[in-house]
């Protein structure tokens, strides 16, 4: 919440490969992901503190939830907001 997701945002996933020509790390497109718009976690400070029903409401999400194809993609990729 505090970044400004509101749902169906779109990111590429990046992965990151090492050139063995120059030595240089590089980052390859492998797909894209978009924000789920009913699992987006409101991390803002305080948040629930003025109103009770904010924070029930988000009591249950512990992060943002992405929605893409999950045979591609891993732990340490590397996401990318596409504008």
């Amino acid at each position: 919440m505090k970044e400004g997701l509101e749902g169906g945002e779109k990111f590429e996933v990046l992965e990151q490969r090492m050139n063995s020509a120059t030595g240089l790390t590089e980052y390859k497109k492998v797909g894209e992901i978009k924000v789920n718009k009913k699992m987006i976690w409101d991390n803002r400070y305080n948040i629930g503190m003025e109103n009770k029903d904010d924070k029930k409401a988000n009591e249950n999400i512990d992060r943002t939830t992405f929605d893409g194809p999950d045979d591609k993609f891993f732990a340490g990729m590397l996401i990318k907001q596409i504008k």
